[in-house]
């Protein structure tokens, strides 16, 4: 037999078992006469140990020899793991084969040494072969299919269905446990260089024209749904989604959920830092436009990050683990004290340092964050739709803030007659003007590309608190108009309009604008230009928002539909003028229907 051959089954099996017929009888009267004197055992041990040296002496260098031809150091990353799935199938087709000679002479006994050393001999060649081969190995698809190839097809199958090769599966669960540290080390790499680290390109964050464009890299895509889907996506969203995606059920379910809790939390980080970017973004100037920009870009901010988020929740929802991670911290204050010579606990409470835990969930922290932008956007659209009102509301809250003026004397005032009438007026203009504009924001954002409207259950969620909240300043005003005793008449004279009406007008708006062709949607909201056109900044140019290393290629993830949140109609106190994101109040959510989610690997 030639060095290079593999093992064959008629040379080194069946002669040998065929040959066993004759030694048989012996062996098994030895066995029989163990308990009768120790002589007996240590001759039998003795057989059994010189029969597996014969063994390996004749197996170990063919069975090395079959397994480097499989694995060969030529081999392509790519084919690693099927070439994993080869030899692991082959390595345990020799452990069975050696079992069953060795049972062909002696009979089975607990403990039997000699058939331990033969199965943990054999599994080692294999062992020996595959690790340089994982250690060397930076590919986390390769790795995973490795970890999965072992855990599939050897460790699961034969821990059911044989206690024989128990010091087989013992090796191979050792060379699965070495796979899965180096695929725990690949991800964090990956989570740090790729989602932390990641620097968004100027044509990342080309919101919202990337969202109506057309993408030559989603038509390219080997799966045009796919593609048309993506794109749109913040890359961080579908890298975070895509390498948990993998590792679900390849590692152990507490060592996921750790890395799953950080990678969550990075990636809503990411997104945050995207968001303040979009808010800080200059946009052209013009005397046209100028009223309408900073409501532009607050929408173009918080639209991005509800969007996104509603993704990553609706993404995260389809691992069935919780991402809490407990942490425990040490706090040294009471060295400070003893510094100034307070030792409650003597000289010993020096060393003895105060323990906290604290939990931090993920999932609850997606909820808080997409609760707050969603508070933030509609706040910030309904202080810009009434800020024709704000003005006037000083003007009336001063005078009456004043102690010596008659209440009843507000009406006289010259500020309540024609100046009214231009606010009443001006307020009516920007509602049939910013209404429509918004809401072809929010079906733009809310929607896939190209106009299937998951939006049609989301968007009019997040826009009933505004139509409410601008029909309860509108009905306080009309409260105040009617305690200064204006008649139908002059009400109707200055164009005020009843608070129902106001409901029905807004109501109508919005429904135009969400059963309008998507055609119409892009042309509403590419009526601001997002770019100047002398920027020096070229396409695909990183934002220069921080150090970090360079993008790599996207990975794949699977298409979602942005899942409605419901947020709490509370009507606001004042006419209300713009305020930051972080003066937002509590949101309420409700479990909307759920959209189809990607399924992680199995």
């Amino acid at each position: 037999m030639k060095e290079g051959d593999s093992v064959q089954t008629q040379v080194f099996y069946n002669r040998f078992k065929a040959a066993a017929t004759s030694y048989r009888p012996l062996l098994s009267l030895l066995h029989q006469r163990v308990d009768i004197h120790e002589t007996y055992t240590v001759t039998l041990e003795e057989l059994e140990g010189f029969f597996v040296h014969l063994r390996l002496k004749l197996l170990s260098l063919p069975v090395s020899t079959h397994l480097q031809s499989i694995v060969h150091k030529d081999l392509e990353m790519s084919q690693l793991a099927p070439a994993t799935r080869q030899a692991s199938a082959y390595i345990l087709e020799i452990s069975q084969l050696e079992r069953q000679c060795f049972e062909a002479y002696f009979e089975l006994r607990q403990p039997q040494e000699a058939l331990r050393s033969l199965m943990e001999t054999i599994a080692d060649i294999f062992y020996q072969t595959m690790r340089p081969l994982v250690l060397a190995c930076n590919s986390i698809d390769s790795l995973r299919e490795i970890a999965d190839c072992l855990q599939m097809d050897v460790l699961e199958p034969q821990r059911r269905s044989s206690d024989g090769l128990v010091s087989f599966l013992g090796v191979v669960y050792r060379l699965h446990k070495d796979v899965q540290e180096k695929l725990i080390y690949r991800v964090e790499m990956y989570i740090r260089d790729d989602i932390k680290g990641y620097v968004p390109s100027s044509s990342d964050m080309d919101y919202p024209s990337m969202l109506y464009s057309c993408d030559s890299e989603a038509n390219q895509d080997p799966d045009p749904m796919l593609g048309e889907f993506r794109k749109g996506w913040f890359p961080s969203l579908p890298r975070t989604l895509s390498i948990l995606a993998k590792i679900y059920r390849v590692l152990e379910m507490s060592t996921f959920q750790g890395i799953a809790q950080e990678a969550v939390d990075l990636c809503m980080h990411t997104l945050k830092e995207a968001s303040q970017v979009l808010a800080r973004r200059s946009l052209p100037s013009s005397s046209e436009l100028q009223a309408v920009l900073p409501l532009v870009q607050m929408m173009d901010s918080q639209l991005f990050l509800v969007k996104h988020l509603l993704l990553l929740r609706e993404q995260v929802a389809a691992f069935e683990c919780e991402l809490v991670v407990s942490e425990k911290y040490f706090n040294f204050g009471n060295l400070w004290e003893a510094l100034n010579l307070k030792l409650p606990d003597g000289i010993l409470g020096i060393l003895k340092p105060t323990i906290y835990q604290a939990e931090v969930d993920s999932k609850k922290d997606i909820e808080s964050e997409l609760k707050s932008a969603c508070e933030a956007l509609i706040t910030n659209i309904t202080a810009h739709i009434t800020q024709p009102l704000a003005a006037m509301n000083m003007k009336i809250g001063n005078f009456l803030a004043n102690p010596q003026v008659d209440r009843a004397s507000l009406k006289d005032q010259s500020f309540m007659q024609e100046e009214l009438r231009n606010v009443i007026g001006t307020f009516l203009d920007t509602v049939k003007v910013k209404v429509p504009f918004a809401t072809a924001h929010i079906r733009l954002y809310l929607s896939t590309p190209g106009g299937t409207d998951a939006s049609r259950s989301t968007s009019p969620i997040l826009f009933k608190p505004v139509e409410m909240r601008l029909v309860d300043t509108w009905g306080r005003l009309e409260g105040l108009l009617e305690e200064q005793k204006f008649t139908s008449d002059e009400l109707a004279e200055m164009g005020f309009i009843r608070p129902e009406a106001l409901r029905e007008l807004v109501s109508s708006l919005f429904n135009s604008v969400m059963e309008a062709p998507w055609e119409s949607i892009v042309q509403t909201v590419a009526q601001v230009p997002r770019h100047r056109s002398s920027s020096k900044e070229a396409p695909g140019q990183p934002v220069p928002t921080s150090e970090l290393p360079e993008r790599k290629e996207l990975p794949e993830a699977a298409e979602v539909e942005p899942q409605a949140v419901e947020v709490e109609e509370s009507p606001v106190a004042a006419p209300p003028v713009p305020v930051p994101a972080a003066a937002v109040s509590e949101v309420s959510g409700e479990d909307p229907p759920v959209a189809q989610p990607m399924q992680p690997d199995r």
